[in-house]
């Protein structure tokens, strides 16, 4: 386990092996080492296409052998915060607390915590997750579901869908990639009554599954109301708490690119016709390229990009404009296709590495997302920094248009690197 030394910044080597002597799938494409006397493959398109399909990073192996062992001990039940008792909320259903002016966000991340942490284990929300949605979505789903959960003084605990999508062994849920949400053991689910969705239930235990949630509609306008916002990002830092294994792995792959926590900007390229006919107009390559290098002229120490794509011809194109442009890309070991028939973002065999780039783009220097997509606001919400930290500073890139295009998120100044050491608070 490497926890220690995932949460430091690892040294960068002194010098990049070439692709044919490593079995990473990290593009290690640096012009500062391929010069005109060393030149790299002379099929550069081709070069990537074998990095990303065929070789295998030694990281991604570690999902097979990883334990859902937890990293963080729960301890006894805590009180709710002072400040956080007796507010009035935003909507009829959901915890949307109107919050004081000298409210801190670790003190809404301690009410959140607090009421998962009862001191009587007797009021239940049981969650089967069978959404189809991919995990940007679903987990804002969810995020609502305890907003659902707290409002009506219950613990949220996940409980086994047949469909088995992010987990294929015990306990065949998100707990497999993220930390218990709870301290209270599984109650009988003889008692279990479905959830009314809409209306205030007296039984103890209830259970909601995420399809019918979302079908339900009860939860349209809370977006607005939670857009965001503290609690949002407190929601969130709950629910998506890494297993130790997934920070592990993160850390793998950053020792393979030579880079530490922070030390990159993470960018997100979504190109795939599904998507694309979905919202009507995404970004172009170019405008990634251009928001891209904007970025790296902001920081202007950093010349490493943590590349996250479902498309292998981006990747390609990527790293070619990395060769030209003088900077480094990085990218997990994931199954890549053009089309998204295959729906990889709700596959058990892919959710490792969709937790793993969820944790390192919310530890990036910077995050460069599509606005239409639901990956964007999920990785903006787990940027919540620790202590006195506050929501991540985020502009957008227009290119030529006066439409949004590009989210650039940024964690608030002196939070960086404090997310992981306070994972389990």
């Amino acid at each position: 386990m490497m926890l220690a030394g995932a949460l430091a910044p690892v040294a960068r080597p002194a010098s990049l092996v070439r692709p044919s002597e490593t079995t990473s799938a990290l593009v290690q494409l640096d012009p500062s080492v391929y010069g005109p006397e060393d030149p790299p493959t002379a099929d550069p398109a081709g070069t990537s296409v074998a990095l990303a399909q065929s070789q295998q990073s030694k990281c991604s192996r570690l999902a097979a052998n990883s334990s859902t062992s937890s990293g963080s001990s729960w301890a006894r039940p805590v009180a709710m915060p002072a400040q956080l008792v007796g507010l009035a909320h935003r909507h009829p259903h959901f915890w949307t607390p109107v919050l004081a002016g000298n409210t801190t966000a670790e003190s809404v991340r301690a009410g959140v915590r607090a009421s998962q942490q009862p001191a009587t284990c007797r009021r239940y929300m049981l969650l089967q997750d069978d959404s189809k949605a991919g995990l940007g979505y679903d987990g804002h789903l969810i995020a609502l579901v305890l907003s659902l959960a707290m409002r009506e003084n219950r613990v949220l605990l996940e409980i086994e869908h047949p469909n088995r999508h992010w987990c294929a062994r015990p306990p065949y849920t998100l707990q497999c990639l993220y930390e218990p949400w709870t301290h209270c053991p599984m109650p009988d689910l003889k008692l279990a009554v479905p959830h009314s969705l809409g209306h205030t239930d007296s039984a103890d235990i209830v259970t909601i599954g995420t399809e019918a949630f979302y079908q339900s509609n009860m939860w349209y306008g809370t977006g607005n109301m939670l857009a965001n916002s503290v609690t949002l990002h407190a929601l969130e830092a709950h629910l998506f708490r890494p297993r130790p294994w997934v920070v592990e792995m993160a850390g793998c792959y950053l020792d393979e690119c030579g880079v530490g926590f922070g030390e990159y900007i993470s960018v997100h390229v979504r190109e795939s016709p599904e998507k694309a006919q979905e919202v009507g107009q995404l970004p172009t390559f170019d405008e990634y390229v251009d928001a891209t290098l904007q970025e790296l002229r902001r920081h202007r120490d950093l010349r490493v990009v943590q590349l996250q794509t479902a498309n292998p011809q981006s990747l390609n194109r990527f790293v070619e404009i990395a060769r030209q442009k003088a900077f480094r890309v990085c990218f997990t070991d994931n199954r890549r296709e053009v089309d998204e028939t295959n729906k990889f973002s709700t596959s058990s065999v892919d959710a490792p590495a969709l937790s793993t780039n969820a944790l390192l783009a919310a530890n990036a220097a910077a995050f460069i997302s599509p606005v239409d997509s639901a990956w964007t606001p999920f990785v903006q919400a787990l940027m919540h920094t620790s202590g006195a930290g506050t929501l991540p500073e985020i502009d957008f890139y227009s290119g030529r248009t006066s439409r949004r295009k590009l989210a650039i998120a940024r964690p608030s100044k002196g939070g960086l690197g404090l997310r992981l050491a306070n994972q389990g608070s």
